[in-house]
């Protein structure tokens, strides 16, 4: 397979994730400045704290797809790969979690691997439409149709 694919987390989800706790830092320090006893250092250090931790988050994501290799990073920095030749399946789908005492669902996308006994779970949200349309054009060819066992 010549197609080739490159995607990192969008600049949007740094704006909001990131963004906001960065506002909220120089509003503290104007704080500061108008008022030198009001003991903002705390917040300031704390927004500007969580701001880098979110953008430290994001910056793990990666999907690399060269070379006939699949290649994903999540926000842990943990890397998950295999030959596109291994993929048996993979598309977008609703995945149940255990969150304590409750079961959720959350939307990833999922990546079927021969002889894995774990699937690839790629959280879409940190990346942008386009390249979550290049994942979907790169993929389509090993998804299987409605009906088809497996």
């Amino acid at each position: 397979m010549g197609s080739s694919l490159k995607a990192r987390a969008s600049y949007s989800g740094y704006i909001v994730l990131s963004g906001i706790w960065l506002v909220l830092g120089i509003a503290n320090i104007f704080l500061l400045i108008a008022k030198p006893h009001s003991k903002a250092e705390i917040p300031i250090g704390i927004c500007f704290t969580v701001g880098l931790l979110f953008s430290l988050w994001l910056w793990g994501f990666r999907i690399i797809i060269e070379n006939g290799r699949f290649r994903y990073r999540n926000g842990l920095y943990r890397w998950h790969e295999c030959d596109l030749d291994e993929i048996e399946n993979a598309g977008a789908t609703w995945v149940k979690w255990d969150v304590g005492t409750k079961i959720i669902k959350i939307p990833r996308y999922v990546v079927e691997v021969r002889g894995k006994e774990k699937n690839i779970l790629i959280n879409t949200k940190p990346f942008t439409r386009e390249a979550l349309k290049g994942l979907n054009e790169i993929m389509r060819p090993m998804r299987r149709t409605r009906g088809e066992s497996g």
